[in-house]
């Protein structure tokens, strides 16, 4: 395999590009009990390029309700806020697009993750929405 691999970056008329391989069930675990998911603190408010390739292939667009804007252009939000023993892996990330990110930290808006991918959202007014990998839910009483 190391010679096939020398052979194909020795040639001119080849691109190759060299990924990680990443295994999104490979996530945050509670098998030490920090109070930060297994997670030592402090660790840093910016997530790793790893961390932020996870949260980006495991929601590929920003998470508010009804938004299709692709999290490659999103921010990454903190769940719980970094401040407030937030800590920075995929299970406290989620893609906000800049304007949702807005509404989530300054309009009264609140989510959480329910598991990984899923998240329920509650607007400033009671309503409340479910967004999964298959679309958004309103879950309000009728």
């Amino acid at each position: 395999l190391a010679d096939r691999i020398r052979e194909w970056l020795a040639r001119d008329d080849r691109h190759i590009t060299i990924r990680p391989v990443i295994n999104l069930n490979d996530h945050c675990n509670g098998s030490e009990d920090t109070g930060h998911h297994g997670h030592q603190r402090p660790d840093p408010y910016v997530p790793t390029f790893l961390t932020a390739e996870k949260v980006r292939l495991r929601n590929p667009t920003c998470v508010f309700p009804h938004c299709t804007k692709k999290s490659r252009s999103c921010d990454l939000d903190h769940l719980t806020a970094h401040t407030r023993t937030g800590i920075t892996c995929e299970c406290n990330l989620a893609p906000l697009c800049r304007h949702h990110h807005q509404l989530k930290t300054h309009a009264g808006w609140r989510y959480q993750q329910l598991t990984p991918g899923t998240f329920l959202w509650h607007e400033p007014h009671g309503q409340t929405m479910l967004v999964t990998p298959t679309g958004t839910r309103d879950l309000t009483d009728p």
